[in-house]
């Protein structure tokens, strides 16, 4: 798919849906009804299975959310979502993804207690944080790396930070922990405002409420006027966290 290509029409999407498995950030401007952005895609046939065709179809003509899905997995493959002691998660609630089947890795080379770490169970812990619909589509919705730990609540930064995109003053955000002494971690927003766009801390806390569970709701807010990324676009979350955690014992909160 060429982004920025001439704009092709709904009959040409039916057409090229057979021809190419799309993947969720491809299409995700049709989930938003930007479908100028879409220009025309070809590829092989061998390159999708049936399923995979299907939940296209569905998500182009019934569920649109489909699309924000990693999908489903293949024939032979196990997910699973699990929770910090491997307990399986009801569906719809957010835990680790863990995986079990033939292709998967057998180790990593000559590191042997991270294989063990990795794969322990006979699943391998994939380190995103998601979670299962009752279709067993999967829905990947951060790192548990990033997760924070708020009065024994996990929160996933990504969650508050969709949030906090449907601002309609926000341009970027990022979302870490701060020390907390009742708390042990508190949520804080560091936003970046839109070009002549104004808005208060204040503003866009109660912007989230409603939106967000009580203790996933930002306790502060920063404005700036860029966040750090590295070369490839990736926020370095760690250089924002730094200056809040300078003299403390430990580097994350809990209960």
């Amino acid at each position: 798919m060429a982004q920025g290509s001439p704009a092709c029409p709904a009959h040409g999407l039916a057409e090229f849906i057979p021809l190419f498995c799309l993947g969720p950030d491809i299409l995700r401007p049709l989930l938003r009804g930007d479908a100028s952005s879409a220009g025309w895609v070809a590829g092989p046939r061998g390159a999708r299975d049936g399923r995979t065709f299907r939940g296209h179809r569905r998500a182009l003509t019934e569920k649109p959310e489909l699309l924000l899905s990693a999908g489903r997995p293949i024939v032979g493959t196990e997910l699973r979502v699990v929770d910090e002691n491997d307990r399986p998660l009801p569906n719809g609630t957010i835990g680790e993804i863990i995986a079990r089947g033939p292709q998967l890795m057998r180790g990593y080379w000559n590191r042997p207690e991270e294989t063990a770490e990795s794969l322990r169970g006979g699943w391998m812990h994939t380190g995103d944080a998601g979670m299962l619909d009752d279709e067993g589509y999967v829905y990947i919705q951060d790192r548990v790396r990033d997760m924070l730990v708020s009065g024994g609540e996990n929160i996933y930064p990504r969650v508050v930070e969709e949030v906090l995109f449907q601002h309609p003053a926000i341009a970027d955000a990022a979302v870490i922990g701060v020390p907390d002494p009742q708390w042990g971690e508190a949520v804080k927003a560091i936003v970046v405002l839109r070009q002549g766009a104004t808005a208060t801390e204040q503003e866009i806390i109660d912007f989230c409420r409603g939106k967000l569970g009580g203790f996933e709701r930002p306790r502060s807010v920063d404005i700036v006027e860029a966040l750090p990324r590295n070369p490839t676009g990736k926020v370095l979350t760690r250089v924002l966290r730094e200056p809040y955690w300078v003299g403390q014992a430990r580097r994350v909160g809990g209960a």
